[in-house]
């Protein structure tokens, strides 16, 4: 009985202190909720060798090769092409050259990446390739800001493990999940009254878990099950007008809030 009211009281405590405080000030380690490290389900899209795959494996996170972005199986008719579901994976890489020249002529990886960013707009993508000025949208001739990050082909493996390991703090670091959330948010052209909702909800949660890990008794994996109900009960049509933005979208719930990542 008292750890219910605990429970409800730093609950209160964090709705309050939300409105007030930014993801930035929020310092707390969320790899210790959970037993093991994070480990992640990665999707490459890419014609030729991946030069990682073994890195990533070693390091115990999965990875799934697609030589394209559509099943080889379909008819070559564009209307006619199925992509690949990648909504399963936490990291989606996308070779811009040799992929995606069937359904998109011209552009090709970065019209892939445009459509699985279309598709899952809370996805972490990572653009490759051996000529980065390439990756330039073709409607406006400006920075693809459909993409996270780009990771240049000819980059040896400390290279690689150094700017991937930037990418995981996304899954980690409340500080750098709000600033991937914020940045996918702009992207889908929210306006900042709906992207400061959004904040609040994000930083409620995080300023929960912290409160619940530093001042309670509650075991690690009670407060994981406690906060993890918490986010499916929150009414996000609460948070974002879902109903402004692509049907392809509603999926923003499952990302929102940073223990997703893990689920």
């Amino acid at each position: 009985m008292w750890n219910n009211i605990k429970i409800h009281y730093y609950k209160l405590m964090s709705s309050l202190r939300s409105r007030a405080i930014y993801p930035d000030d929020i310092d707390v380690d969320v790899q210790a909720f959970f037993a093991k490290p994070s480990k992640l389900k990665v999707a490459v899209i890419d014609d030729s060798d991946f030069p990682w795959t073994q890195t990533l494996e070693s390091k115990g996170h999965s990875v799934n090769i697609f030589s394209d972005y559509h099943k080889t199986s379909t008819k070559t008719a564009r209307k006619k092409l199925q992509a690949y579901n990648l909504s399963g994976f936490d990291i989606i890489f996308c070779d811009i050259e040799g992929v995606g020249a069937t359904a998109y002529p011209g552009s090709e990886g970065v019209g892939v990446i445009q459509d699985i960013r279309e598709l899952n707009p809370l996805h972490v993508i990572v653009a490759f390739t051996g000529s980065p000025a390439r990756l330039l949208d073709p409607k406006t001739g400006k920075n693809l800001t459909a993409v996270d990050a780009v990771f240049q082909r000819d980059w040896g493996v400390d290279d690689f493990l150094l700017n991937f390991n930037s990418i995981m703090k996304i899954f980690i670091e409340p500080k750098q999940r709000w600033k991937f959330i914020r940045a996918r948010l702009v992207h889908l052209d929210f306006n900042e009254s709906k992207i400061r909702l959004a904040q609040q909800a994000f930083t409620q949660n995080v300023l929960f878990l912290k409160y619940l890990g530093e001042r309670t008794n509650i075991s690690k994996s009670e407060i994981q099950k406690i906060i993890l109900a918490s986010e499916r009960n929150v009414d996000i049509r609460g948070v974002v007008d879902v109903a402004g933005i692509s049907v392809k979208a509603i999926n923003i719930a499952s990302s929102l809030f940073i223990f997703n990542s893990f689920k």
